[in-house]
C-alpha cells in the first residue's frame, strides 16, 4: 500500500547528507543545462497512488426536487463557477557541499524554481534569516518510553541553546493538544510553559498535525521552523488521517525537523506486563501500536512531512543524553540558507498537488528544499 521512498536520515548525534543530483528526462530537450552541471532538489512524492488530485466535498442529501435538480447539475457548471486566485509560495532552500558545509553565496541567477517541471520567475529571494522562529511540537503519550521529567530536562536543554532573541513556542499532544505559551524569547517564560508538560493518554499525531497547522500556523505572517518531539505512531486520531494531517501541513510549507524516537522494542516489552488501556490506546480489536508495522508506518510518516516541508529527519537514540551542544548544531542545520517566493495562479476549489524542484547551477551539491504545495481546498 505503501511506497517506500529513500530519505536521507540525520543523525542527532552529527549528520550525513546524500547528494540530490537528479537528471529529468521530463525537461524540454531544447534546455541547454545538462544534468551533470546542476544539483537539484527532490520534489515531494505521495506514497500512496492517486493522491496527485484530490477532491472531497460535503454532500447533503437533497430535500426538494429543486434541492436534487441542483444536485445532480453537470461538472462542467460546477467548475465554471470556480474562480482564479493568486498565491506566493514560500520555499526553504538548504544547499550542502560534498563536506557538508552549507553553500552561503548562491544568488538568484544561480537558482531555478520548477514546479511541475515548468521554470517560474522568482518573485523574492531572501537569504537565512536570524533570529530564529520555533515551534516545538512534544509528543507526551506514554508509548515513547520516557518520563515527563526526561521530556523536561531536553527541552530545557533546547533553550539554553537558543541565541538572544531567538523565539520559542511550545505544544504538547497526546490524545488532546495543550499549547503551553506564547511563542517568547524569554527564556523564565519558557521554562514556566516546561513545568506545565504532562504525560497523557493516547497518540493523536494526525490530528494534532492537522489542527496545529489549521488552527494556529495558517494565519501566521511568517511560518516558524517545526521541530517535532515523536515515534510517528497515531492510536487515537478520529478527526484526521495519515493523508489528510500531511495536505493540511503541505498548504503552510512550515520546515519540520522530526526528532525521531524509536520506542517500539520498549512498548513491545512493556505492553506485555501491562493492558494496552494503561497507555490509552484504543485498540480492542487489533494491535494497532505494538506491531512492527505501525512502527515503521510512524516512521514513514516523519520521513513523509519532512521531504514535503524540505525538513530532515533526526534519529534520537536515548533522550537523557541530548546535550545543549546537540541542540547548537541541530539550530545551524535547522536554518535554511535561503528562501525563495514564488507567485502562482490557482483555481479556488480544485484541489491539486503541484510538485517542486530548486535547481542550482553548479553540480555535486545537495538541495533540500519545500517539495510540493496544493492548490484549492480539500
Amino acid at each position: 500500500m505503501y511506497k517506500i521512498l529513500i530519505i536521507p536520515v540525520v543523525l542527532f548525534f552529527g549528520f550525513s547528507i546524500v547528494s540530490a543530483q537528479i537528471t529529468d528526462a521530463n525537461l524540454s530537450k531544447s534546455d541547454s543545462i545538462k544534468p551533470a552541471d546542476y544539483s537539484e532538489s527532490t520534489p515531494y512524492q505521495p506514497r500512496e497512488a492517486g493522491l496527485t488530485t484530490l477532491r472531497k466535498k460535503k454532500e447533503k442529501k437533497p430535500k426538494t426536487d429543486s434541492d436534487k435538480q441542483k444536485a445532480v447539475q453537470p461538472v462542467d457548471a460546477i467548475v465554471s463557477k470556480e474562480t482564479t486566485v493568486n498565491k506566493t509560495v514560500r520555499i526553504p532552500v538548504f544547499v550542502y557541499d560534498q563536506k557538508e558545509k552549507p553553500v552561503t553565496d548562491l544568488k538568484s541567477s544561480d537558482i531555478r524554481i520548477l514546479v511541475d517541471d515548468k521554470e517560474q520567475e522568482i518573485a523574492a529571494f531572501e537569504t537565512s534569516k536570524t533570529p530564529l522562529n520555533i515551534l516545538l511540537i512534544l509528543d507526551t503519550s506514554p508509548s515513547l518510553a520516557y518520563q515527563d521529567e526526561d521530556l523536561k530536562k531536553v527541552v530545557s536543554k533546547l533553550i539554553e541553546a537558543l541565541k538572544p532573541g531567538d523565539k520559542l513556542q511550545i505544544i504538547s499532544f497526546n490524545e488532546n493538544i495543550d499549547v503551553l505559551g506564547e511563542a517568547t524569547a524569554d527564556a523564565k517564560l519558557l521554562e514556566k510553559a516546561v513545568k506545565k508538560v504532562r504525560m497523557g493518554g493516547g497518540t493523536s499525531i494526525y490530528e494534532a498535525i492537522k489542527t496545529i497547522n489549521k488552527k494556529y500556523l495558517a494565519a501566521a505572517a511568517e511560518q516558524p521552523l517545526i521541530i517535532l518531539l515523536t515515534d510517528g505512531v497515531d492510536t487515537t486520531s478520529q478527526k484526521a488521517s495519515y493523508i489528510s494531517s500531511l495536505v493540511e501541513a503541505e498548504k503552510n510549507g512550515a520546515v519540520v525537523f522530526p526528532l525521531y524516537f524509536d520506542s517500539y522494542e520498549f512498548f513491545k516489552k512493556t505492553s506485555a506486563a501491562f493492558p494496552l488501556s494503561g497507555f490509552g490506546i484504543n485498540t480492542p480489536q487489533n494491535s494497532a501500536g505494538l506491531t512492527k508495522a505501525e512502527y515503521d508506518l510512524g516512521r514513514a510518516y516523519l520521513q513523509d512531512i519532512a521531504a514535503l516541508s524540505g525538513g530532515r529527519t533526526f534519529a534520537v537514540r536515548n533522550l537523557p543524553e541530548i546535550k545543549k551542544e546537540d541542540f547548537e548544531t541541530a539550530l545551524k542545520i535547522m536554518n535554511p540558507q535561503y528562501y525563495i517566493s514564488i507567485n502562482v495562479t490557482q483555481t479556488s476549489g480544485a484541489f491539486e498537488r503541484k510538485q517542486i524542484k530548486v535547481r542550482v547551477n553548479r553540480p555535486n551539491l545537495t538541495v533540500l528544499a519545500r517539495g510540493s504545495y496544493v492548490t484549492g481546498e480539500n
